[in-house]
């Protein structure tokens, strides 16, 4: 089973041309239930490869959306049920909707209005959903993030830029080779693997087991000392999830400890 995870890294590294940061980003963001964002300009593969993923992992509810200034909560999270409205009830009916999906992009994140922000910081965070006034607990395995610039300062988007752990900057293609592959569509690897939603499941447990030596926590102590000297002070949530994201690596490179590498991925 672990050897299923390196084929779909090989897979989508022979698709994805000059991705390999990103695609090993979403991997690990999968493998440890967190949450990615992609920074560039529109046409650099974003939701592409968000796609192509989602078609690997079979039996997975996957949602996407680009959001505007002027979407609405009904739009992510579903339309409210008119018969249950008739009986006083105020209920959403979320059938293929963000609260119902296992893997999400969410296209223009920073565009979230606040009708929108809130549920869904508890919806990437805590997994919840409220609706009706009661907290449903959804599937949510991990959200991709996308757009085309980061959040300006003083518009209240700062809580949702820190759900996201893992952070990359695309870019359009720089190797004059890879763009002309790129354009014949012309890959090594043109079957692609698969996996089942239980599969990433039990890959998810045995991550949760993954050993941490003691020099890991000391190392992640440091660097939140030197980052607390430069002015940087990242959330204790962050360090604390971030124990997920490197697990996530090792298992990615078929390990069964962490090692001190294996804190790169936190850069």
């Amino acid at each position: 089973m672990f050897e299923k995870i390196v084929q779909i890294k090989n897979y989508l590294e022979s698709k994805f041309y000059e991705r390999e940061a990103e695609i090993e980003g979403l991997l690990i963001s999968v493998l440890a239930r967190q949450h990615m964002l992609l920074i560039g300009p529109a046409g650099t593969a974003k939701s592409f490869l968000s796609v192509e993923l989602a078609k690997i992992v079979q039996g997975v509810n996957y949602f996407q959306w680009l959001l505007t200034r002027f979407s609405t909560p009904e739009e992510l999270f579903g339309p409210v049920s008119l018969k249950e409205l008739e009986q006083g009830i105020y209920k959403r009916n979320t059938t293929g909707k963000l609260p119902e999906a296992h893997i999400a992009f969410l296209d223009e994140l920073f565009k979230a209005n606040s009708a929108i922000l809130n549920s869904l910081l508890t919806l990437i965070n805590e997994r919840l959903f409220y609706n009706n006034g009661k907290p449903f607990r959804t599937p949510l395995i991990s959200i991709i993030g996308a757009s085309n610039e980061y959040p300006e300062e003083g518009e209240g988007l700062e809580a949702l830029y820190d759900r996201f752990l893992l952070r990359y900057e695309t870019d359009y293609l720089k190797n004059d080779a890879n763009f002309i592959s790129m354009l014949k569509d012309s890959n090594g690897m043109s079957q692609p693997p698969s996996i089942t939603l239980e599969e990433l499941q039990n890959l998810q447990f045995f991550m949760d087991m993954i050993k941490v030596p003691d020099e890991i926590y000391e190392n992640l102590s440091e660097i939140r000392r030197k980052l607390k000297d430069e002015g940087i002070r990242p959330s204790d949530r962050r360090f604390k999830q971030s124990l997920s994201l490197i697990k996530a690596k090792a298992m990615l490179d078929q390990r069964q400890e962490v090692q001190l590498k294996d804190l790169m991925i936190l850069a």
